[in-house]
């Protein structure tokens, strides 16, 4: 049993372990070209990051304007309340995921900023290290009488600007290892401080006509070296600049290495050390917390709704939202426990088991209904789940309110009609017997009117017609916003 835990124990601290190693890639790291390479790996993770957080509350957003566009859209009362209730639970989730996203983003571009000033820094620390000089075709003279000559130096139009070129030749990999920025542990960037320890050496050789076949020397003073050489043609000397066949000087790559991470060699809380850095004041550091909070921050990310009974009915909002507009709770400022209870399981049947079941139930939603929008300059029947932009929704929504209006109107039209034809048959001065032979009037009070009934039939014909053109919404501002153009 000892021996289990024993290796139960060690198998964890491996395991712990080599998830802390350190990228292979960002360790073999020895130029600025290296760290430039990482350094753009890097920069096209968090780029991918940012894409994926800033898309985070679209299919959400999109659910809660098909769901709006369709609560207007249906003529019944019940079915308009359960589908704005989605809405405003859809619109509320994108919101807040659209928040959270936006924090997220502001560390993504944060670092991102660094990055591109990181890497600006190291290719002009790339191009220095890189440098290649020569001797200017035809640019030797004599300087006036003063027993000299001047040669001029000047910079080989082959020297490498930055690294763009190594990137190519390496395929944007680091002695062929490809990096992998999420194990990331130190930062390795340019160190200004070392920019002409690391310039490449650029040789004046010059050539001697004898007794300077000795064997190499260290480099010394000019006057050293050249003690035992010989030239019998100043001419023949011919300086030139090389970079091969030479004693190569001691060299220091201009990079230095910051530490991400609070514990060496573990992911977790930013080097405290950077805390108080500044873009201004220790900008390095600055750019490594930049880094080190991007890496531990994930796009945010949400779900669409799932469109059922249960998991709706479990929404605290939906249960509010309803409360607020369904005949039987609507103008009550506060449901009871029981209420609730009732409330929640007739959702659960109203909103179907699943998907399918909820489409079926309300079907101003599914995919095929059509409604009305401007496009291409003029009036085209489109499918709901078609509509894709916030102005798109508040013109099928206009559209939608402007039909149901004149409806309304035709309605009432027709009824006023229905009203007054009935009316002139049932005159108040037509005599008792007259007036009850027709079915509609009754004798009344000493005049001859319509029946109440007949009254009745007719506003609730009007009423049939109109549906739920109009919803009251007393208690839920969300809702209201939702179901009314704003």
């Amino acid at each position: 049993m000892i021996i289990y835990l024993f290796l139960a124990v060690l198998m964890g601290f491996f395991a712990v372990h080599t998830q802390a190693a350190e990228d292979p890639a960002a360790e073999a790291i020895n130029t600025p070209c290296e760290a430039d390479i990482y350094l753009a790996a890097l920069e096209a993770t968090l780029k991918q990051r940012l894409t994926s957080n800033a898309a985070a509350a679209k299919e959400l957003s999109g659910q809660a304007r098909t769901l709006k566009v369709a609560a207007v859209a249906t003529a019944d009362a019940t079915k308009s309340c359960l589908l704005a209730a989605a809405a405003v639970v859809a619109a509320e989730k994108a919101k807040a995921t659209q928040e959270q996203a936006d924090k997220r983003g502001t560390t993504f571009k944060t670092a991102l900023d660094q990055i591109t000033k990181l890497r600006t820094e190291l290719a002009a620390v790339a191009t220095i290290s890189q440098l290649k000089l020569a001797m200017k075709n035809n640019g030797h003279r004599r300087k006036d009488t003063s027993q000299a000559t001047h040669s001029i130096i000047q910079t080989d139009a082959t020297t490498p600007l930055g690294c763009g070129a190594q990137h190519k030749l390496t395929e944007g990999k680091i002695n062929s290892l490809e990096p992998n920025p999420t194990k990331l542990l130190s930062l390795r960037i340019a160190d200004a401080t070392k920019t002409a320890d690391g310039t490449a050496d650029n040789v004046l050789e010059l050539a001697m006509s004898g007794s300077c076949n000795q064997s190499p020397q260290n480099y010394e003073t000019w006057s050293s070296a050249a003690a035992s050489c010989a030239r019998a043609t100043i001419t023949d000397l011919a300086p030139t600049i090389t970079r091969s066949g030479h004693k190569a000087t001691g060299r220091t790559e201009p990079i230095k290495t910051l530490q991400i991470y609070a514990t060496p060699g573990n992911v977790g809380d930013c080097n405290p050390n950077h805390d108080k850095a500044t873009e201004y004041e220790k900008p390095a550091e600055y750019a490594a917390k930049a880094i080190c909070n991007a890496l531990r921050t994930q796009p945010a990310a949400c779900k669409q709704l799932t469109l059922s009974g249960k998991a709706l009915a479990a929404e605290t909002l939906v249960v509010e939202a309803t409360g607020s507009c369904l005949p039987g709770y609507r103008g009550k400022k506060k449901l009871s426990e029981e209420e609730q209870t009732t409330l929640t399981k007739f959702l659960k049947g109203a909103y179907g088991k699943d998907s399918d079941a909820f489409n079926a139930k309300l079907t101003t939603l599914k995919p095929g209904h059509k409604v009305k929008i401007h496009k291409g300059g003029e009036v085209q029947a489109v499918d709901i789940v078609d509509v894709n932009t916030d102005d798109e929704a508040l013109n099928a929504i206009r559209i939608i309110l402007a039909d149901r209006a004149v409806q309304i109107a035709a309605a009432q039209q027709t009824k006023a009609a229905a009203d007054s034809k009935k009316s002139e048959k049932c005159k108040e001065d037509t005599e008792e017997s007259k007036c009850t032979e027709d079915a509609d009037c009754e004798h009344k009070g000493g005049k001859c009117k319509l029946k109440e009934g007949v009254k009745s039939e007719n506003d609730e014909k009007t009423t049939k017609t109109t549906g739920s053109n109009s919803i009251l919404i007393k208690k839920a501002p969300l809702l209201l916003a939702f179901l009314i153009i704003a």
